[in-house]
């Protein structure tokens, strides 16, 4: 629900200068690199517990 709204508000807020693309692009890159970065810090977690 969080994600709809906030794109939502950035087509909202971008559909007059043109750039609806690259922002709703932005943020979806973030959240994709986000999303990364947590799985490898579980990954190695798992992988130290595994070790330990």
């Amino acid at each position: 629900m969080v994600v709809g709204s906030a794109i939502s508000l950035l087509i909202e807020k971008h559909t007059a200068t043109g750039d609806v693309l690259s922002a709703v692009g932005g943020l979806a890159g973030a959240m994709k690199d986000a999303m990364k970065a947590v799985r490898r810090a579980e990954t190695n977690a798992n992988a130290g517990e595994a070790n330990g």
